[in-house]
């Protein structure tokens, strides 16, 4: 009777040890979105940490060949199964805009693959679909197959550092058998991206791999002079990663290394899925300016639910404490219903609709003014009663609301 009895206590708590798993959204999530009317999808992945029923952590949106990329900020809420969140900055590239997305997503299990699928939408996007999954368990020793031979061909992805500037370049070369290949940088917002023609070659001996470019194939700004450039790297292994890094040196596009040399730099590659790309940058020997604060994930207070009889409301904002410069943008289910928005004394007002049954407004402070943190009143007028909250925001928190209209059965 006993052991029966300890059999059935350890099923109970293999049973609740699985829920506690089931019930958690914390970890990466990968999978693609689709825009609605157009045929091609983007790969897309979130990292998230969960704190009881809010979450905040980074997002990161790449076309099928990696040629352009995002990465966001992005802080949400939990509500039963499903995920309601919004991607509130984004950080890189600093000067291509993307779409600031808002999902409603709904989590589903088959077999040992947990998912999560719903949709989209931003200011001026078209919208689509999401699906994204995750293993729930991980592969036995036994169930991993043999590690396939090194092959110099294929992609590698990293960063290319050039001594007179302080930023990083994106950096990727996509190498054939026939020693040739195609190089792909992004620079800023001026500069753009361009695609160099290359030969390359490979000593066995020592390592040592070569890359030498010979043209400009085509690029995004026709009046920008990009490099010409000439790499020696050494090739090394960390881990699972197959690394080549060393420095290089070129001349500008019309010209020649006498008459138009570049600042020379260093080169940073990995030869690693498209999935691992947001690990390049902490990973990168070149000298990187660190995070600033404000680049840090934010996480997301959910500090009142509010419930209200009509979808069409009237909100006013207007700073409850001392004016000292607070500026903020408001996000309501993915539309920036206020976009950096100084506030004052005078009530500045806006009218809304909801459009969900569980609707989702999130304050993003753009500025803290002179005193943290950014409080900022919020009355929401909804024809028959008038409700106001303080919304508080800083740069590791972000103050939200929840509107729920009421039900009258």
């Amino acid at each position: 009777m006993r052991r029966k009895l300890h059999s059935i206590l350890f099923f109970c708590a293999f049973i609740l040890s699985l829920n506690a798993q089931d019930d958690s959204f914390t970890g990466d999530w990968k999978g693609y979105i689709s825009i609605e009317g157009r045929a091609d999808t983007f790969q897309y992945e979130f990292a998230i940490e969960q704190d009881k029923t809010s979450f905040s952590g980074l997002s990161f949106c790449y076309t099928l060949d990696s040629s352009a990329f995002a990465r966001f900020n992005l802080t949400g809420v939990i509500i039963g199964d499903s995920l309601i969140f919004q991607e509130i900055q984004q950080y890189e590239p600093l000067g291509d805009k993307w779409c600031h997305k808002y999902m409603v997503l709904t989590k589903s299990r088959i077999g040992n693959k947990e998912n999560l699928s719903g949709y989209w939408r931003a200011t001026n996007c078209a919208g689509g679909k999401v699906f994204l999954s995750r293993n729930l368990v991980q592969e036995r020793p036994e169930d991993v197959q043999e590690e396939a031979p090194f092959n110099m061909e294929g992609k590698w992805i990293g960063t290319l550092q050039q001594e007179d500037r302080n930023t990083l370049f994106r950096f990727e070369v996509d190498l054939t058998k026939n020693k040739k290949g195609v190089s792909y940088i992004i620079g800023g917002e001026k500069a753009g991206s361009a695609r160099m023609e290359l030969i390359w070659n490979w000593g066995l001996v020592n390592n040592s791999f070569k890359i030498v470019e010979s043209k400009v194939i085509d690029k995004s700004n026709p009046d920008w002079p990009w490099c010409i450039k000439t790499a020696d790297l050494k090739l090394r292994k960390d881990g699972d990663k197959f690394i080549l890094e060393g420095p290089w040196q070129g001349f500008i596009q019309g010209f020649t290394p006498e008459t138009g040399p570049c600042a020379s730099g260093s080169l940073y590659l990995e030869k690693v899925p498209p999935s691992a790309l947001r690990d390049l940058a902490p990973k990168s020997p070149a000298k990187a300016e660190p995070p600033q604060e404000k680049d840090l994930p934010r996480k997301i207070k959910v500090q009142k639910i509010v419930e209200v009889h009509s979808k069409n409301l009237r909100l006013r904002a207007w700073d409850s404490g001392t004016v000292d410069g607070d500026i903020i943008t408001i996000f309501l289910n993915g539309e920036q219903i206020l976009f950096r928005h100084r506030v004052s004394k005078r009530k500045y007002a806006f009218p809304i609709t909801l459009q969900e049954d569980h609707n989702f407004m999130v304050m993003y402070a753009d500025d803290i003014g002179d005193i943290t943190p950014n409080t900022v009143a919020v009355s929401i007028d909804d024809g028959i009663k008038e409700q106001i909250i303080v919304l508080s925001s800083d740069l590791e928190e972000s103050g939200a609301v929840l509107l729920k209209k009421i039900e009258i059965k």
